[in-house]
């Protein structure tokens, strides 16, 4: 799997940021006004009108819950699942989630992450020796470490600030990433339009700047991983109600999968650091 880390740091940008730049001249629509009910939803042709739509909608919301599965079905097994809340701020993006990780026959894993626009914590597995002194359960991610942790996550966090602002997220690939379908689909009883995505990992690594994703993504399109496939829904006011990634790996590895489901956007979500005294930092 940590050879297959870009994934996860793509996938955040569809989990975190709905999909598309926003940043072009596209008109977005007036933010949770939906068609009426035998109207058709909208339907955006480009990535900038796409993350134009969702960017007003996420500006008005600000917050959601998110839960997400999935793992790695292949030779070796493993599994994820978690559940988190979403903050979109003006000072910045805040996640808060708790992952459940599973290997084989062996018990699950439990891992935590805070990210605030100016701190980031992580609780790592009871069981992981060494990775905190006694009596703490949390450890402060500082840039730029060298210690192993910190280190270990430094590109994950820095990933969801980057990709959070829908106003950002894809951006940073350009014209890697396009749609290649999108239609009206039913989900869970609603009404939903489903885009299919697709990321050229050759351009984007091509067009990325950070020196480390950079090097993940070479690495991935070199071993023959060629494009990275998302379905993205959206309910009829541009909301993310679901983001899927179902990716055949080269070589008879398997496929991983990452499934998240959003719900109530627009409802209070508590972000908040973890106590002062369960805290390590190095």
């Amino acid at each position: 799997m940590r050879r297959f880390a870009p994934l996860l740091v793509l996938t955040l940008a569809a989990l975190l940021g709905g999909c598309g730049d926003g940043s072009g001249t596209a008109t977005a629509p007036a933010p949770g006004v939906a068609p009426a009910p035998d109207a058709p939803l909208p339907r955006y042709t480009s990535l900038t009108e796409l993350g134009a739509a969702t960017a007003a909608q996420q500006k008005t919301d600000r917050t959601a819950k998110i839960a997400i599965s999935g793992g790695l079905n292949g030779a070796l097994q493993s599994g994820i699942s978690g559940d988190g809340a979403l903050r979109y701020d003006e000072v910045g993006p805040s996640m808060q989630i708790t992952q459940r990780i599973s290997t084989g026959n062996q018990p699950p894993l439990e891992l935590g992450l805070v990210v605030l626009p100016d701190a980031a914590f992580v609780r790592p597995p009871a069981n992981a020796a060494g990775a905190l002194p006694p009596g703490k359960t949390w450890l402060k991610v500082e840039p730029n470490s060298a210690d192993p942790v910190s280190a270990q996550f430094g590109q994950l966090i820095q990933a969801i600030r980057d990709n959070a602002d829908p106003t950002k997220s894809f951006a940073q690939f350009g014209d890697a990433v396009t749609i290649v379908e999108s239609v009206e689909e039913p989900l869970d009883g609603a009404r939903a339009m489903r885009y299919k995505l697709r990321v050229d990992l050759a351009k984007a690594a091509e067009r990325q700047t950070d020196p480390a994703i950079k090097q993940s993504l070479q690495q991935s399109a070199q071993s023959g991983l060629a494009t990275l496939d998302y379905t993205l829904w959206l309910d009829a006011a541009n909301r993310t109600m679901r983001v899927l990634v179902d990716q055949p790996l080269p070589g008879d590895q398997g496929t991983f999968t990452l499934d998240a489901r959003y719900r109530d956007w627009g409802q209070p979500v508590q972000i908040d650091p973890p106590p002062a005294d369960q805290v390590a930092t190095r």
